[in-house]
């Protein structure tokens, strides 16, 4: 059952000259998490993760933003360690032929359910919207259908769009995120998402990240299932990141998780 998300809300912000961009190829990042388990015991979860784009993406002014289409080939792995017993280890990558999209993942699920593995096909019409199809591991295997687009607006100033359904579930994601400079230095990024799910109560959630200059930036959000999450992220320099958030839910209850990130 997909857990995408949904229409971002715009804001209409004084815009500023957009701040020098960076570019990027390479993003490694380790986190450690800690929340409550369902007995009443502390469950941990440490995770790494890289991902390198054949082609630099350049920053937003934020080292943290990028634009919401991503128009380069890519490759990235995955790993995530519950001390509950199980883990999961994943690889995953899309390549760009023209204007075709091809990609695969491959997902080893120790202690739940066994490999997972995925193909896509897809096709970018322009730079601003790309229509994907990928067929999953299914017995039935269903097909999932989604469409992503980006609203290029005054300077560094965006709005982004997808849609997402899997075929013979009749259930349907929507997720948005409006980016935007402001005066002084400042930016501001918000997020917004609802699942619709035919055969259980629908989710959503708002949110979004203040800038205070290239470097921190606070942000939260809340949602359904009672979701309030608050975060923090400061950049060292324009490389290396430390994030601390906090989340809870009912199905998430006092989450503490401790990050850092290195791109170059």
């Amino acid at each position: 059952m997909q857990k995408i998300a949904s229409l971002a809300a715009a804001l209409a912000v004084l815009s500023a000259a957009p701040a020098l961009a960076n570019d990027y190829n390479t993003f490694l990042s380790a986190s450690h998490q800690s929340r409550d388990g369902a007995n009443g015991d502390t469950v941990k979860v440490n995770s790494l993760s890289a991902q390198h784009f054949f082609t630099a993406r350049q920053s937003l002014g934020p080292y943290a933003e990028f634009n919401y289409m991503i128009n380069e080939s890519f490759i990235g792995a995955q790993y995530l360690d519950v001390d509950a017993g199980y883990s999961f280890k994943g690889i995953t990558g899309e390549a760009f032929i023209g204007d075709v999209i091809v990609g695969a993942s491959y997902t080893d699920q120790n202690g739940v359910s066994g490999e997972d593995k995925t193909v896509m096909l897809g096709y970018r019409v322009n730079n601003q919207l790309q229509f994907r199809a990928r067929l999953l591991d299914t017995d039935d295997d269903n097909v999932a259908l989604s469409a992503r687009y980006q609203h290029d607006l005054n300077g560094d100033s965006y709005i982004g769009f997808e849609a997402s359904t899997v075929t013979e579930t009749d259930n349907y994601s929507l997720s948005g995120k409006y980016f935007t400079p402001l005066a002084n230095g400042r930016f501001l990024a918000l997020r917004a998402g609802v699942d619709l799910i035919k055969h259980g109560d629908d989710v959503y959630f708002v949110g979004g990240d203040y800038y205070f200059d290239q470097h921190l930036s606070v942000g939260g959000a809340v949602g359904s299932d009672d979701l309030v999450s608050l975060n923090v992220n400061y950049y060292l320099n324009q490389n290396l990141s430390a994030r601390l958030s906090y989340t809870d839910s009912d199905y998430a209850d006092n989450a503490w998780m401790a990050s850092a990130s290195y791109q170059f």
